[in-house]
């Protein structure tokens, strides 16, 4: 079942809270289960991306295009261009491994990148 443009505000926020250490994973996990019918994977796979965004590290799991947008939006506009320049190092390197393993161009989330590269 494909994400509601509302399921990724809310699992970011919830990613931003754990990330800052107002929530728990757990409970960030069940919120998204409980409150915005999400699958508890997917919310960990999301929870589990943010810090990677935050500290501009490879992370293996990847978005979807229109998530990944969103967040690399929401950490522009939360954590300014510094904070945008960490999420693009790491969205860069996640395309990267991405496409070395398996075999295939990322052209989407290429574009993406490179619209949001340009707001540096």
């Amino acid at each position: 079942m494909a994400l509601t443009s509302e399921q990724v505000k809310q699992v970011y926020q919830v990613a931003k809270k754990i990330y800052e250490g107002s929530v728990s994973a757990v409970d960030g996990v069940e919120c998204m289960f409980q409150q915005h019918a999400m699958n508890k994977g997917t919310a960990r796979i999301f929870i589990s991306v943010f810090p990677k965004l935050r500290e501009g590290q490879l992370y293996k799991y990847g978005l979807a295009g229109m998530p990944m947008d969103y967040f690399l939006t929401r950490v522009l506009i939360d954590y300014g261009k510094a904070g945008l320049l960490n999420a693009l190092n790491a969205f860069k390197s996640h395309i990267e491994y991405y496409e070395d393993r398996r075999k295939t161009n990322m052209n989407l989330l290429r574009e993406i990148y490179k619209k949001h590269l340009g707001f540096l």
